[in-house]
Order: structure tokens, then sequence, then C-alpha cells
């Protein structure tokens, strides 16, 4: 198990928390995750990109493609100063879609979602 001298923390985030692990557990860093989250993490070292969430899927991971480009956030406010714009799907809105599949309120960005 991780201790407080395998990894020098500097803050006092959470998120620091997932690259204490990730730097000690490498991929099986995600096995030692629990409760609620959603994150995303770049070694740039290996090029390695990697975006988990919960194994319930209670925080969402949300998706979008703006101007080529791949945006992964855990919240869909992050997309905005990337260049973003957000517009309602009127469609996900009228048939809840939003809430059972994997469009959300917004046209264009996605969450997401388990195995069925």
């Amino acid at each position: 198990m991780l201790s407080k001298t395998d990894y020098k923390f500097k803050g006092h985030s959470d998120s620091e928390l997932v690259i204490a692990l990730y730097e000690y557990y490498g991929l099986n860093f995600v096995h030692y995750l629990r409760g609620e989250f959603a994150c995303v993490l770049y070694d740039e070292e290996t090029q390695l990109f990697i975006a988990v969430r919960d194994r319930y899927g209670i925080k969402p991971l949300f998706w979008t493609i703006q101007e080529g480009r791949l945006l992964i956030a855990a919240e869909m406010k992050a997309f905005l100063p990337l260049g973003w714009k957000p517009e309602w799907d009127v469609g996900s809105l009228l048939d809840a879609g939003w809430n059972h599949d994997e469009r959300t309120i917004f046209s264009g960005v996605s969450k997401v979602c388990g195995l069925p």
C-alpha cells in the first residue's frame, strides 16, 4: 500500500493522490481508487492518456470533439475555455436521453456509459 514515504505530496488536493498512485502502481492505480471519481491523466514521458471513472458511473466523464480535438473532462464547464459553445440538445431533453443513454443536455457532448 502507498505510504507518505513513497510519494512526497506537495499539496492537499485529492487529485494529487491519483498521480501518486499512478507513479507507484502504474496502470494498476485504478484498482486502488475507491468511491466516486472521474479523472483524466496524461503521462508525458510515455505519451499515455488515461480517462477513468468509478465502477458504478456515479461521477460522469464527458467528451466532445471541438475543431478536430478530442476533449474529455469530469465536468462539462471544463470545455468552455477550450472553445466549446454550449447548445441545448432539445431531443435529449424531450425524451430524457440525457438520463438513459450517452447523450447529455448539450448537443455534441456525450458521456461515457457503463457496459449494457
